[in-house]
Order: structure tokens, then C-alpha cells, then sequence
């Protein structure tokens, strides 16, 4: 992913710039987090972007079958921290 793009992609989830910055260098959250941005629409409050980012970096394999509601939830501020 192109700097640009990830800084626009990202950041439109209202992350900080250093986050962004440290997202770029791990390949495997870049996909995690832009599948996920895509399941919550592509849009989000700074609230709902951090956990955004929590669950694609704390979400066990295990689980991923389950992605698509945990970030219905978030979206739905169902979830309004991290645990």
C-alpha cells in the first residue's frame, strides 16, 4: 500500500499520524485493518477507529470468522472502549 493511500485510507478512520506512521511497517495489520475498514464502511469516529485498529491487532486467528460483528458492534457503539 502507497503511503498516500494508507495515510488516507487510515486516516479516515480518524487515527493519529504516529499510528499510521507505525501501521505501515507490519504488513499483516495493513490487511487486517483495511479488511476491516472496509467491513465498517470506510468511514469512522476517532473512538470507533481505535477500536478498529484494536481488534485487528488483538483479534486471535481463532476468531476472525466473527470480524464482521465485532465491527458491526463498534459501529453500532455498542463497544465504546478497549479492554
Amino acid at each position: 500500500m502507497e503511503i498516500e493511500e494508507a495515510n488516507k485510507v487510515f486516516g479516515a478512520i480518524n487515527l493519529d499520524d504516529k499510528v499510521i506512521d507505525s501501521i505501515r511497517k507490519n504488513k499483516k495489520v495493513v490487511a487486517k485493518l483495511t479488511n476491516i475498514i472496509g467491513f465498517a464502511g470506510g468511514k469512522a469516529e476517532k473512538t470507533q477507529g481505535n477500536l478498529l485498529y484494536a481488534l485487528s491487532t488483538k483479534l486471535p486467528p481463532s476468531c476472525e470468522s466473527y470480524t464482521a460483528s465485532f465491527v458491526e458492534q463498534i459501529m453500532n457503539n455498542n463497544w465504546t472502549k478497549v479492554m
